[in-house]
């Protein structure tokens, strides 16, 4: 069955109920308001989206179906994509924040779609199983920041090496970042450039591997990074007011601006 909503202003509460497809498509372009529940509400196969309506995330929406999405997704709570999902596509507009889920099987390249990103991104598993997240060919703009979670016992792995994107990383305050949890967070470059413009870079409590030919441009300022003693191929502070902190290994060029700090860094 599909739930279709046709008035420019319904609102719609889950409960925690399941939907089997839902349609996002009013008489007259609108703005459709997922209301908070106590639990998500999952659509466990197509959300679609049309052309000029929004869907308004103010309770966490889970989809592990397909995703078609030719309107917009904004709101401040959680698009959850799990591993069995289409991924959001490249059309449209996506701007609510989005938690790639890992917890029950690895998440492929065909999920993980290269797109620009308006809300934070978040790789993320909980479970005792380790389990990688790959990232597509092409290129990733992370408009709110990046972050790689692993909350279960288990390491999770975010993976560009394997199709090698271009990523561009921009936030107020925390670009890139691994978690708290129990897991290690792996976070593999490519071979592509890594470009963070804006908000710092954190890399205590997770692994970095820089592929031989990748350079970590930090272009914006203030910003920080924090190494965590992780070898980088090729590193560039082009921006103003930086600071590295920590030590570092370079198996490339560290390219560094006047005026960049380094608080207590030892390169080698």
């Amino acid at each position: 069955s599909t739930i279709s909503m046709s008035s420019p202003t319904a609102t719609i509460t889950g409960g925690g109920k399941p939907l089997n497809n839902l349609t996002i498509d009013p008489t007259t372009a609108g703005t459709i308001t997922l209301n908070v529940g106590i639990n998500a509400l999952t659509v466990s196969g197509t959300l679609l989206v049309e052309t000029g309506d929004t869907l308004s995330l103010s309770g966490e929406l889970v989809a592990p179906g397909t995703i078609t999405l030719n309107g917009t997704i904004s709101g401040s709570s959680l698009l959850i994509i799990k591993d069995t999902s289409t991924g959001p596509g490249t059309a449209g507009t996506l701007n609510a924040p989005v938690q790639y889920d890992a917890s029950n099987n690895n998440i492929t390249a065909a999920t993980f779609d290269a797109r620009t990103y308006g809300g934070q991104v978040a790789a993320y598993a909980n479970d005792p199983t380790p389990w990688t997240i790959t990232m597509a060919a092409g290129t990733y703009t992370f408009n709110a920041g990046l972050s790689v979670n692993a909350a279960g016992a288990a390491d999770v792995t975010l993976d560009g090496s394997v199709n090698n994107p271009t990523v561009n990383v921009t936030a107020l305050v925390s670009a890139v970042n691994f978690g708290t949890g129990p897991g290690s967070e792996v976070l593999k470059s490519g071979t592509g450039t890594w470009t963070v413009s804006g908000g710092s870079v954190d890399f205590t409590g997770g692994t970095y591997t820089a592929a031989s030919g990748n350079t970590l441009v930090m272009s914006g300022g203030p910003q920080t990074l924090t190494t965590n003693n992780q070898t980088f191929d090729n590193l560039t502070m082009s921006g103003v007011f930086q600071t590295i902190s920590g030590n570092l290994t370079s198996s490339g060029n560290v390219t560094l601006v006047s005026g960049t700090t380094l608080a207590g860094v030892t390169l080698t």
